[in-house]
């Protein structure tokens, strides 16, 4: 599966940055970038969040779940009673 990127409002935020400090008369923080040096295409969110769904839910989720479940006395949800 693959995503287009829409850059309309990444360019937004780029102009933003740059116009709006320079309105104010002080220097932008992106001075002398351009918008490619803006977006690093395919860097990703860098989760660490990598494998199907039930594997990160088994390995990220269940063991925060089952703690606070140990933590109000609960019985674990999906356990046989």
């Amino acid at each position: 599966m693959s995503f287009a990127l829409d850059k309309q409002p990444t360019k937004g935020i780029f102009f933003t940055a740059v116009s709006l400090p320079a309105a104010l008369g002080i220097r932008p923080l992106v001075h002398g970038s351009e918008f490619k040096d803006l977006v690093q295409y395919n860097d990703g969110f860098r989760t660490g969040l990598i494998g199907t769904p039930e594997q990160i839910a088994g390995r990220e989720v269940l063991p925060i779940v089952r703690s606070l479940e140990a933590e109000r006395g609960l019985a674990p949800v999906g356990a046989a009673a």
